[in-house]
Formats: structure tokens, C-alpha cells, sequence
């Protein structure tokens, strides 16, 4: 095996389609945005009108190595499998194929040593990127063509092997995440719920309430104010809640205490509850709803049908005027819920957080298994390609 560097082996291909030249006809272009990270797979591709560039585009042929020079971490290396033209943000390599089979060194360049050996460049405001004389610079252990061939076979062997099980984990992973959902509809939609006799929202609530508008700078004395972005994934905390400056009267209005509801009014998480739980002195913001249930409903088992298929068939998201999608009290208020028992709502939360905790140990551990397979194929380039003298 001898040491070679990479600029001794691929040629950077300089042809170039201008819009200046006015070119005619159409070609494929495939950009960073087509090309799968760490595989090398196309996984899309643009039919482009020539005479209807705005920039300037590279040109590939057929065998060509066309490479993502930006963020060079992604490994979005790529074989050519037809002649087209590529985004400014790529190199196009012709492959001496005396002494290198393409496929082979394409290889090489999404592999963790290439990367160990490269020279990445990073700067205020600029993306990660390599230069073209850093990817020249880069040594590689290089066999002769019979031997590539036969680290070729091995290579798609085991890159195969890898991706049928990392589809395999990610459909797992998908079938899990239905669990949830699964576990509410047999609840809400099942034979039993359909029996539950329903009622408003509204009509088994103490108060459905808008949040409290602070000053424009919240301080940290006084009541927390709770907001919108102080929720992460249904937990807050108080810790890193600020405080804000309200009258006492203002303050008995909209103190938030142990199993309120909020809900998001608007933005990425609108129509979304969470519970509240033994809560320090604190109000809550204008883009927040407060729910307080009544005595006839268990705080957790209405969190539990605010996270349904029937609640989210239900609520009415409106927007005007180019705004985010929002809902309102009333719409809530209005909401139908079947209201059994408060026995019956006990054990309905008490199998439903049973089954959710199943759920979500089993979707740590799919997700464990998916982040070691989806670390095989960097071991097995290791392998390859970090032994050379």
C-alpha cells in the first residue's frame, strides 16, 4: 500500500456553465441539499432550464467525485451517476482511474480519518469549509486497483448491512412513538369512554383566564412570570423563571396555583397543555390560557385528554392578517369531554402513566440501539482507512 496525496490522484474539473455565455437546453442539478449526510446517496435531484440561470453553475460528468466543501462534517460526497451541473459550494473531481477507482476514494473522504487529516477552516460569520489545496494536501493509504476493489466489496458489505438495521431501528422508533396516541384513543375512543357522559369544557371548570402583560422589563423580585418559552418539553424551572412587577390585586387574579392548566395560545407549541405542579409565587404571561378544573375532574386525567386525537379534532386553531395560528378561552371553553367518575378518572391515569412510562423506556432504548448502529459505518471506514502506514 503506498501514501499518496489526494491532489495526486484527482483533477479539479473547471468547466463551468455562465450565464453570460447564455446557454441553451436544460441539465440535471444536484446540490448539497440532494446528496444524504455520511452516505453519499442522491436523494433528489432539479431539472434546471439553462438559459434561466441567475449564477454560475460546475459543471460534472459521469464518475465525477463531486464534493461538499462546506460544513465538510456532513460527508456529503458523492459519485456521479450522470453528466449535470452542481452548486457553487461543491467541487467537482475527475479521478485518475489508473490509480483510483472513484467509489474507493469517495470513501475515503466521508471517512473520520479524512476528516482527522484535513484541514477544516472556520471563521466569525463562515461556515466550516475546506480549501481546495487542504483537500489536495490530504494523504490517503492507497493499494493497487485489484486491492481497492476487494475493500470495496467489504465496504458495501458492511454499509449495506448497517443501513438495513438502521432502517430497521428507525421504523421501530416510528411504531413506538405511535404508542402514546395508541394508549389515548383506547382510553377516549374505546368502548368504556364511549359510555362517559360528555360535557363542555367550560361547564366543569372554576375559570378559563387570559395571562397578565408585564413590563416591558421583568425584574428578579416579585411573582415569577411564567411564559411560553420557560415550558421545555412540559416542565419548567422556577429557577430560571424571571420575576416582574405586579399589583397585589393583579397578582391574586392570575396567581397560578397546583393543578392549573396552562395552554399556548400561539406560536410553535399553540394548543398544547401543560400541568402545573406546586408552583412558587407566580402570574402568567398574555400568550398563555389558564384552565382551572372543577371538582369533578382530576387535573391529570383532563392533561390527558388535552394530549388526545378527539381534543385535537376539536380545537380551532385562527389566524388573521398573516398571524400565527392561535386559540382562544372560548374556543376551549367549548371544548366536548367525556366526564366519568372521579374514581374512573383515577384509574385511567394511573394505567395511562403506567403505559406511557413502558412507552417512553422502550423508545430510550430504540433510540439507544439507533445511535449505535448509526455509528458503524464511521467505525467501519476507521478500519479501513486509519490503518495505513
Amino acid at each position: 500500500m503506498k501514501r499518496v496525496r489526494l491532489g495526486h490522484v484527482l483533477r479539479l474539473r473547471k468547466e463551468i456553465v455562465h450565464p453570460y455565455e447564455k446557454p441553451q437546453g436544460t441539465a440535471t442539478f444536484v446540490g448539497l441539499e440532494h446528496i444524504e449526510v455520511g452516505t453519499g446517496l442522491r436523494i433528489g435531484s432539479l431539472d434546471v432550464d439553462l438559459a434561466r440561470l441567475t449564477g454560475r453553475k460546475p459543471k460534472f460528468c459521469k464518475g465525477d467525485i463531486v464534493y461538499g466543501y462546506l460544513r465538510p462534517y456532513l460527508n456529503k460526497v458523492w459519485v456521479a451517476e450522470f453528466d449535470g451541473v452542481c452548486s457553487v459550494d461543491q467541487y467537482v473531481y475527475e479521478v485518475d482511474r489508473s490509480l483510483a477507482d472513484p467509489e474507493f476514494i469517495a470513501w475515503f473522504m466521508r471517512s473520520p480519518d479524512y476528516l482527522a487529516r484535513a484541514r477544516v477552516e472556520s471563521g466569525p460569520g463562515q461556515l466550516p469549509r475546506i480549501r481546495l489545496e487542504e483537500v489536495a494536501a490530504v494523504e490517503v493509504g492507497l493499494p493497487d486497483l485489484d486491492g481497492q476493489r476487494r475493500l470495496l466489496n467489504a465496504i458495501r458489505e458492511q454499509i449495506g448491512l448497517a443501513a438495513r438495521a438502521r432502517r430497521a431501528t428507525t421504523a421501530q422508533l416510528e411504531a413506538a412513538q405511535t404508542l402514546p396516541s395508541a394508549y389515548l384513543r383506547a382510553i377516549f375512543a374505546g368502548r368504556e369512554g364511549r359510555t362517559w357522559p360528555v360535557r363542555k369544557v367550560a361547564e366543569c371548570c372554576q375559570r378559563i383566564d387570559y395571562g397578565f402583560t408585564a413590563s416591558a422589563e421583568p425584574y428578579s423580585g416579585g411573582a415569577r412570570f411564567l411564559r411560553i418559552t420557560d415550558i421545555q418539553e412540559g416542565a419548567v424551572d422556577w429557577d430560571l423563571v424571571p420575576g416582574c412587577d405586579i399589583s397585589p390585586a393583579a397578582e391574586v387574579e392570575k396567581k397560578l396555583l397546583d393543578g392549573d392548566i396552562v395552554f399556548a395560545r400561539t406560536g410553535g407549541t399553540t394548543g398544547k397543555s401543560f400541568l402545573i405542579k406546586h408552583p412558587p409565587r407566580a402570574v402568567f404571561a398574555s400568550y398563555l390560557i389558564r384552565l382551572r378544573p372543577g371538582e369533578e375532574l382530576v387535573p391529570e386525567y383532563l392533561c390527558a385528554f388535552f394530549r388526545s386525537d378527539d381534543y385535537w379534532r376539536q380545537v380551532r386553531f385562527s389566524a388573521r392578517g398573516g398571524a400565527q395560528p392561535n386559540v382562544n378561552a372560548t374556543s376551549l371553553g367549548n371544548i366536548q369531554i367525556p366526564v366519568p367518575a372521579l374514581g374512573d378518572q383515577q384509574r385511567v391515569v394511573a394505567a395511562l402513566n403506567a403505559r406511557l412510562g413502558q412507552a417512553e423506556r422502550l423508545l430510550k432504548e430504540i433510540d439507544r440501539r439507533r445511535t449505535s448502529v448509526e455509528a458503524l459505518p464511521p467505525v467501519l471506514l476507521h478500519r479501513v482507512f486509519g490503518g495505513w502506514p
